[in-house]
Protein backbone atom coordinates (compact mmCIF):
# COMPACT_ATOMS: atom_id res chain seq x y z
CA UNK A 1 0.00 0.00 0.00
CA UNK A 2 1.46 3.45 -1.11
CA UNK A 3 0.22 6.70 -1.27
CA UNK A 4 -2.18 7.61 -3.52
CA UNK A 5 -4.11 3.91 -3.76
CA UNK A 6 -7.36 3.86 -3.94
CA UNK A 7 -8.76 1.48 -1.10
CA UNK A 8 -12.31 0.35 -0.32
CA UNK A 9 -12.66 -0.41 3.14
CA UNK A 10 -15.59 -1.52 5.58
CA UNK A 11 -18.17 -4.84 5.71
CA UNK A 12 -21.12 -5.55 2.67
CA UNK A 13 -23.44 -2.98 4.64
CA UNK A 14 -20.41 -0.44 5.51
CA UNK A 15 -18.46 -0.18 2.58
CA UNK A 16 -16.33 3.40 1.84
CA UNK A 17 -14.15 4.36 -0.58
CA UNK A 18 -11.21 6.31 -0.50
CA UNK A 19 -7.50 7.96 -1.49
CA UNK A 20 -4.54 6.60 1.11
CA UNK A 21 -2.90 10.41 1.76
CA UNK A 22 -0.57 8.97 4.69
CA UNK A 23 1.24 5.48 5.60
CA UNK A 24 2.05 4.65 9.26
CA UNK A 25 4.49 1.29 9.23
CA UNK A 26 4.30 -0.80 12.55
CA UNK A 27 8.41 -0.56 13.07
CA UNK A 28 9.38 3.49 11.76
CA UNK A 29 12.80 3.40 10.27
CA UNK A 30 12.86 -0.46 9.56
CA UNK A 31 13.74 -1.01 5.90
CA UNK A 32 11.07 -4.44 5.87
CA UNK A 33 8.58 -3.18 8.19
CA UNK A 34 4.81 -3.91 7.59
CA UNK A 35 2.63 -0.91 7.22
CA UNK A 36 0.27 -0.34 10.06
CA UNK A 37 -2.22 2.09 9.53
CA UNK A 38 -3.12 4.70 6.52
CA UNK A 39 -4.71 7.97 6.73
CA UNK A 40 -7.42 8.66 4.10
CA UNK A 41 -9.52 11.05 2.56
CA UNK A 42 -13.21 9.62 2.03
CA UNK A 43 -14.62 9.59 -1.42
CA UNK A 44 -17.49 8.35 -0.43
CA UNK A 45 -18.93 8.19 4.22
CA UNK A 46 -16.57 7.41 6.48
CA UNK A 47 -17.03 3.75 7.65
CA UNK A 48 -17.21 2.63 11.47
CA UNK A 49 -13.84 1.52 11.54
CA UNK A 50 -12.19 4.66 11.15
CA UNK A 51 -10.50 6.44 14.23
CA UNK A 52 -8.33 9.27 14.82
CA UNK A 53 -8.54 12.87 14.17
CA UNK A 54 -11.38 13.43 11.45
CA UNK A 55 -11.75 9.60 11.91
CA UNK A 56 -9.63 9.38 8.98
CA UNK A 57 -7.63 6.69 9.90
CA UNK A 58 -8.28 2.92 9.33
CA UNK A 59 -6.01 -0.11 10.35
CA UNK A 60 -4.60 -2.12 7.31
CA UNK A 61 -6.83 -5.34 8.47
CA UNK A 62 -10.15 -3.25 7.42
CA UNK A 63 -8.88 -2.57 3.76
CA UNK A 64 -10.80 -5.41 1.90
CA UNK A 65 -9.20 -4.38 -1.75
CA UNK A 66 -6.89 -1.94 -4.02
CA UNK A 67 -9.42 -0.72 -6.70
CA UNK A 68 -6.40 1.37 -8.13
CA UNK A 69 -2.72 1.30 -7.57
CA UNK A 70 -0.70 5.04 -7.97
CA UNK A 71 1.57 5.28 -10.37
CA UNK A 72 5.16 4.03 -9.10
Amino acid sequence: MKVGDLIEVGAPGDKAQGIIVGVEMLYPGHPESPVRNVEVNWLTRTPRCAFGAGRRTVNIFSVKRTLSHAHR
